[in-house]
């Protein structure tokens, strides 16, 4: 009987634990649907731009290497010790003007050695040719056999053949030392040399003595996708068959701005497999010399230019899983709302996405605050001059009133 008593105690103490439990929570789950509700009822603060017409380029961008368009190692043929340099590094060079300077005491030697020979065996022939003549004159009379004819004959042309080779070897001798005078093979900057006055060079020797790089003109070495090929190749063809240049423009990869203005000169004969791109190299006049070797720069080929064409922000552009949508405004505020519109685009270009469809001319979209918005949302739309979203007015400028009275006491 004890033991009936307080189960039925012990199960009225939890009964009204529970219900005191649940009279403390039932206010707080209350006041949270209510806020809930008062933040769906509340607009949302959004920016928004109108669809717009403009003239708009239709490009490819890659990223490219700058290349000198001319780029030669300068390297000794001969070896031999350097006796003066006439250059300095950095230095402007014209094609053909003479860099370094090798002991030549040599290869003069060997040049006299062998013009010497020449003379020597000139002289030679010379007196065969009329030894030849007399023995031709007395085989006629009949005062000389036949094979002392020919003898002298065969001795012309031995000694002629002599003269020949030593002609030759001038030749060779004054090549050879035309090469202790290295001298610029084409016109441009020279780089940083790499041996220095005294030195011993070798024609054998990897790095050579200097680099020259032809900067003005430029070239630019970028790769495309091989999806774009077929674009760029009937493009590239079109304007071939008119005549018409294929335009690229070289622009800085931090701020955007165009560096330089060129042409595409070559497309390569094949796509490359492993990577899946194409190559393509570009001339660039580099009159300021923005560009050079070895630097990266953003690239983009003018395919077309179109005008009139419907453009928004790219910022108003969204992604889910049927495809790109932009949020349109309808309505007049302050009862304005939002809805979901598909729409189709093209190329984007300097920030602003080409609408081929979905859209028309004049629609206000959103392009801050999507994040926040669904099909319907009531939004208000913020001055662009005003502050940012959820940011402080800006201080009064300094000397003026902000309209509002001081607080405190006013000063005697």
């Amino acid at each position: 009987m004890k033991k009936s008593w307080a189960v039925a105690i012990a199960i009225i103490t939890l009964l009204v634990l529970a219900g005191g439990v649940w009279l403390w929570l039932k206010p707080t789950a209350t006041g949270t649907a209510n806020k809930t509700r008062g933040e769906a009822d509340r607009a949302v603060t959004v920016a928004a731009e109108a669809a717009s017409l403009r003239t708009l380029p239709i490009t490819l961008t890659a990223l490219g290497t700058v290349q000198g368009f001319n780029t030669v190692t300068v390297r000794s043929r001969i070896d031999g010790q350097i006796t003066k340099i006439n250059f300095r590094e950095g230095q402007e060079v014209t094609q053909g003007d003479l860099l370094v300077q090798l002991d030549s005491r040599n290869l003069e030697a060997l040049l006299g050695q062998v013009t010497a020979n020449l003379h020597r065996d000139q002289a030679q022939l010379e007196a065969a040719l009329s030894n030849q003549k007399r023995i031709a004159q007395l085989g006629e009379n009949g005062f000389a056999s036949a094979q002392a004819v020919e003898a002298a004959k065969s001795q012309v042309e031995q000694l002629r053949a002599t003269v020949e080779s030593d002609q030759a070897a001038v030749v060779a001798a004054k090549t050879q030392l035309s090469f202790t005078q290295i001298r610029a093979p084409i016109s441009g900057r020279s780089g940083i040399r790499t041996v220095d006055e005294g030195n011993i060079v070798r024609s054998s020797d990897p790095n050579g003595i200097v680099t020259i790089s032809q900067i003005t003109p430029v070239a630019v070495i970028f790769n495309l996708p091989a999806n774009d090929f077929i674009r760029l190749n009937r493009r590239w063809e079109e304007l071939k068959r008119q005549q018409i240049p294929l335009v690229v423009l070289a622009r800085d990869g931090t701020s955007g701005q165009t560096i330089d203005r060129g042409l595409v000169m070559t497309v390569d004969n094949q796509i490359d497999t492993t990577t899946g791109t194409i190559k393509l190299k570009a001339r660039f006049p580099n009159l300021n010399r923005s560009l050079w070797p070895g630097q990266f720069v953003s690239v983009a080929v003018e395919l077309a230019v179109v005008k009139n064409a419907l453009t928004v922000p790219e910022i108003a552009i969204q992604r889910g899983p049927d495809g790109t949508f932009v949020f349109v405004l309808q309505g007049a505020a302050p009862n304005q709302t939002v809805t979901l519109r598909p729409v189709k685009t093209s190329h984007s270009v300097d920030g602003f996405t080409l609408i081929d469809s979905g859209l028309a001319a004049g629609e206000s979209v959103v392009t801050v605050g999507q994040f926040r918005l669904k099909e319907g949302s009531r939004v208000t739309v913020s001055d662009p001059n005003a502050p940012a979203i959820g940011g402080e007015s800006p201080p009064a400028p300094e000397g003026k009133s902000d309209g509002k009275k001081p607080r405190g006491k006013p000063a005697p």
